[in-house]
């Protein structure tokens, strides 16, 4: 495995949608995040080809809350003439969502170089604490330089983060909080015909743990 730095960082948002990607009906999120959803949070707010993300765990700290959000789109993607497609109300839908409301997270998570993206003779200009640490100012300033604001599943649902001592993680667990989850999905079958990839996730003391096939390059 080698060298690898452990972390938490708390998330906060109004609200989230985290959903089935297959899916192409009216979204409704799943009652917690997805571990692409997470991945992809952490990448937002620092990323470099020589690391790699492991989220092990999601801890969830309010109770699950569902809210029905609606906004107005269109059916079709605009065209090059904007005000004729425009015009064309018709075309306008409402699409529904069943969403979260107020939520708080903790994420338990590996940062690892990734040994693919780095070449032998730049090897030593790699250091891992330093990225680690990168990573911490990044969350403390609650948004990425490259890659903008973090959201919580989609971008309309902007997270507020915080860094979180690893050591807090493991001494949180809420014991009231302890069920069965729906079916998950949690990547993609690359090695086969793409096809998504599903777990089935169990709540144990408020929190969730991930299958750990998937890591974001």
């Amino acid at each position: 495995m080698g060298e690898e730095f452990r972390g938490g960082i708390r998330v906060v948002g109004d609200f989230a949608l985290f959903t089935d990607p297959n899916t192409k009906a009216d979204p409704v999120s799943y009652p917690v995040p997805t571990q692409s959803a997470l991945l992809g949070l952490l990448s937002t707010l620092f990323w470099k080809p020589q690391i790699i993300y492991e989220v092990d765990a999601v801890g969830v700290e309010k109770p699950i809350q569902y809210f029905p959000f609606s906004v107005n789109g269109y059916k079709d993607k605009a065209k090059k003439d904007q005000r004729q497609f425009l015009g064309k109300m018709s075309k306008r839908v409402t699409i529904h969502r069943s969403v979260l409301l107020d939520v708080s997270y903790l994420v338990s998570f590996r940062l690892r170089l990734n040994p693919d993206a780095i070449d032998e003779d730049r090897r030593e200009e790699c250091d891992l604490k330093k990225y680690y640490g990168m990573l911490k100012e990044a969350v403390n300033r609650g948004f990425g330089l490259n890659r903008g604001q973090p959201y919580l599943g989609i971008s309309d649902f902007y997270a507020r983060v915080e860094w979180v001592p690893y050591k807090t993680l493991l001494e949180s667990k809420w014991d009231d909080q302890e069920f069965d989850l729906p079916e998950m999905f949690y990547n993609w079958d690359y090695a086969g015909e793409g096809s998504p990839k599903y777990f089935k996730p169990f709540m144990e003391n408020g929190w969730v743990r991930y299958p750990q096939e998937a890591v974001y390059v």
